[in-house]
């Protein structure tokens, strides 16, 4: 994420979003001071004890926020979801209206925007961040692992889930991912170093067929969390949170 200050006058619905959440009198706490963080999906805005995130009305091949019904859905499931492995976190879906030309945290009028709400975690407990000053120990992995193991034991399966296990959907995402990193190639990593990764992935692939198949066979495939990495993961003193789930895209999840 990089952090951005809205520079001009509101052009768009959004862009009057992102105006309103600036400013600290938006908030029932009036915080001392707004961060604003982006993604390429997303507006996030850290207030000191809540983080409100705004999804951005964007349209990819692996996600669609284009509508206000869709980012409200997918801000609904991003709470539903990712409360599986965290506590007290995702506290919940706000709603930005406007009356009066005004726009408002959960007022009255016209809904225009959703944002997901959560409670801020302290950085420097982020595990990307323990690991860079080597304070990740054995206790901790257990930790992380005691939470890990019951999770994926009792994470949904079935039919639908093993459609997104099958080697075809494995290829497919592959593939994708492939196309996307196209434009970096000669910019981050070289041409050959590009092609080493492609042919190994689908060499491993075609030779691993029935590894494939057995692992959807013995239920293996499961509703996991889809982007499961150090800097998801806040080693909290009251316990782990592992956030930031992918909630846009199953097949990203289903694995």
């Amino acid at each position: 994420m990089s952090p951005h200050r809205h520079p001009h006058p509101p052009t768009t619905e959004q862009d009057a979003v992102v105006h309103t959440l600036l400013q600290s009198e938006t908030y029932p706490h009036h915080p001392d001071r707004v961060t604003h963080l982006q993604t390429h999906i997303s507006h996030v805005f850290l207030t000191g004890s809540l983080v409100y995130k705004v999804k951005k009305p964007v349209h990819y091949d692996f996600l669609d926020f284009s509508t206000l019904a869709k980012r409200a859905y997918f801000c609904r499931e991003e709470v539903k979801l990712n409360r599986r492995l965290t506590q007290d976190l995702y506290l919940g879906v706000a709603r930005i209206t406007e009356q009066k030309d005004r726009l408002k945290l959960d007022g009255r009028g016209r809904v225009v925007e959703y944002a997901v709400v959560m409670r801020e975690m302290p950085q420097e407990r982020m595990m990307n961040r323990l690991l860079a000053t080597g304070q990740v120990g054995g206790k901790e992995i257990k930790d992380l692992v005691e939470v890990l193991v019951p999770f994926y034991r009792q994470a949904g399966t079935g039919a639908a889930v093993n459609e997104d296990g099958r080697l075809a959907m494995v290829r497919r995402n592959n593939e994708e991912n492939f196309l996307a990193l196209r434009p970096f190639v000669n910019k981050i990593f070289s041409t050959g170093d590009f092609r080493t990764v492609i042919q190994y992935a689908r060499r491993f692939m075609d030779r691993n067929r029935r590894l494939f198949e057995r692992r959807v066979a013995e239920g293996r495939i499961r509703d996991c969390h889809g982007d499961l990495h150090s800097g998801n993961i806040c080693l909290e003193a009251g316990g782990i949170q592992i956030y930031d789930c992918i909630e846009f895209n199953h097949r990203f999840r289903y694995s």
